[in-house]
């Protein structure tokens, strides 16, 4: 992956629903074929790193119109990269700058490593703070398979140990793929799991990606989901039933959930 230092004019993209995003690091290179910013350009291939974020952040804080808002981090980007944080430290440097304001904060990351939990004394000082874990990551998916453990679950079960609020989630949801019977059985039975199905068009990128995965990983699997992708009505019913028969039990629930004020 190359990386690219930048400058930006604004810390925050606003969403659909108000919130106001912040990605000190644009880009990722955990390669999920499902991974629905695949149609951005530039997304592949490259890091962006947010060089001036801190004090653009600071800004849009110190904005009375902006006061008292939710900051969220990542959105596009892992806040908690593991080839950026550890060197750059624009996250980190973010929270504590948050803490001192008092904001309240949401970070969603894929955990795909530990670096989170090096910030767990920052984070518990932070008021009205969530942490997404997203557990649906292929390469950890498979270390489980091989009977090793998965860093998303050990971290997420970690910042849970030590006080912070968790919601695990699980998206998209592949029947006969991924199997998020066995994160939940891994994941403290305390921390609610959230799935929700998986919303690819058949002429995407995203399609392409995904059955090309299949023809290498799970090739019985490629005739189904063919079929999947063309809306066959039966397939698409079989994979609804399947991902609605997760849920509503174990602590494991159907998208979205609610934030904390």
């Amino acid at each position: 992956m190359r990386i690219v230092k930048k400058e930006i004019a604004e810390a925050v993209e606003w969403t659909e629903n108000h919130e106001a995003y912040v990605n000190p690091y644009y880009g990722c290179s955990a390669g999920c074929p499902f991974c629905y910013w695949l149609n951005i350009p530039g997304w592949e291939g490259t890091f962006e790193v947010r060089t001036n974020i801190v004090s653009a952040l600071e800004d849009f804080c110190s904005c009375s119109e902006n006061a008292g808002c939710r900051i969220y981090f990542g959105s596009y980007g892992d806040p908690y990269a593991d080839e950026l944080e550890r060197d750059f430290q624009l996250t980190r440097q973010c929270l504590e700058m948050l803490q001192k304001m008092q904001r309240p904060v949401t970070i969603s990351t894929s955990a795909r490593s530990n670096l989170i939990l090096r910030d767990i004394d920052l984070l518990k000082q932070i008021p009205n703070l969530t942490v997404i874990t997203e557990l649906c990551r292929l390469d950890q998916l498979e270390r489980l398979t091989q009977g090793q453990t998965h860093i998303g679950v050990d971290v997420s079960n970690d910042l849970h140990r030590a006080g912070v609020r968790v919601i695990g989630t699980f998206a998209p949801i592949l029947p006969g793929i991924t199997d998020s019977v066995a994160v939940r059985a891994a994941l403290d039975p305390a921390i609610p799991l959230y799935i929700d199905h998986m919303y690819i068009q058949g002429n995407s990128i995203q399609a392409q990606r995904v059955i090309a995965f299949i023809q290498k990983e799970f090739p019985k699997l490629e005739n189904l989901y063919q079929k999947y992708f063309e809306k066959d009505s039966e397939t698409c019913a079989l994979f609804e039933r399947y991902v609605l028969s997760l849920a509503n039990h174990d602590n494991t629930f159907m998208m979205p959930f609610e934030e904390e004020t």
